[in-house]
């Protein structure tokens, strides 16, 4: 029998029983602590364990006393730390997008859609096969000087590629 049928019975058994028993999260949040950095388990024999993270020591103690005198909590095991959670990587920042000038001469009109890019001097188009942790901006960071020109690789492997924030390792790319 877990924690809540006991809860249950010792409320009567009926359904509606369960639906009057406050949990922790809603007894902290009555005393004005906010639960989102907390985890609750509960064990058979009435222990709630309490694991996450809380601002300081007063209410590490202030959670524990709440949760302990809940009716059928049995004891209460305290693993909460004191402080914030670490803060998660950071994304990789968003290329900024690039801002054309108006030119003031007209400009030839590409070619139609070419399969290949021109490699200079009619040699072979140069390659790259991508590494764990690679993205579009670092290799053409690596191999222009630029990653803004990312997008030059993309559209020279759109045959391979749908997506410019998707590459996968193995992938042979096209450096145009």
């Amino acid at each position: 029998m877990g924690l809540f049928d006991k809860m249950k019975s010792a409320l009567g058994g009926g359904d509606n029983a369960v639906d009057s028993i406050k949990g922790p999260s809603t007894v902290l949040r009555e005393a004005g602590i906010d639960p989102t950095n907390l985890d609750f388990s509960f064990a058979s024999d009435g222990t709630v364990t309490i694991s996450g993270y809380v601002p300081d020591e007063a209410t590490s103690a202030r959670v524990a006393e709440l949760v302990g005198g809940i009716s059928q909590v049995a004891a209460v095991d305290s693993q909460v730390q004191i402080g914030a959670p670490a803060a998660p990587e950071p994304l990789p920042a968003e290329p900024e997008p690039a801002v054309e000038e108006p030119v003031a001469e007209v400009a030839e009109a590409p070619a139609p859609e070419a399969t290949e890019p021109a490699a200079p001097d009619g040699a072979e188009p140069q390659t790259y096969t991508v590494q764990a942790g690679d993205t579009l901006w670092n290799i053409a960071k690596a191999h222009y000087g630029e990653g803004s020109k990312y997008m030059d690789i993309f559209e020279a492997n759109r045959d391979l590629l749908s997506d410019p924030d998707r590459i996968q390792p193995g992938q042979e790319l096209k450096l145009p």
